[in-house]
């Protein structure tokens, strides 16, 4: 049985489409969630046409290059998905006194202004 008699695999265009997608809406900015499934789905169309040629004994290389591309897209979509920590540029950290550093300042505030306010005193006054 030669090559021309042999029925070709029904599942490697749509398996190739499927694989494309990702490539092709990556390539035009749009990366929405349904582009998160479609290496799924040509993971998995890879797959049933590896069994579908396997079967018929058909070429196999076609279906080889989807899985190979469905699991390299599959690795992308992990490394995009998985989140970015950035630090912060700056922090801002609030300080609240405690009472008793409230207390200390207070106290120290009113010894400063009772000393600016006191008159010194003259040797020669009695």
């Amino acid at each position: 049985m030669d090559y021309d008699n042999r029925e070709k695999n029904p599942i490697f265009f749509p398996a190739l489409i499927a694989a494309l997608l990702l490539p092709a809406g990556v390539l035009c900015g749009d990366f929405g969630l349904w582009m998160l499934v479609t290496p799924f789905a040509a993971l998995i169309l890879s797959l049933v046409g590896l069994v579908i040629s396997k079967k018929l004994q058909a070429r196999f290389a076609g279906c080889v290059f989807c899985l190979v591309l469905s699991i390299l897209e599959l690795c992308f979509v992990a490394y995009m998905s998985k989140p970015i920590s950035v630090p912060p540029a700056y922090t801002i950290q609030s300080h609240s006194l405690s009472p008793e550093e409230s207390a200390s300042i207070e106290s120290v505030n009113e010894e400063i202004n009772r000393a600016l306010n006191e008159k010194p005193a003259r040797r020669n006054e009695k």
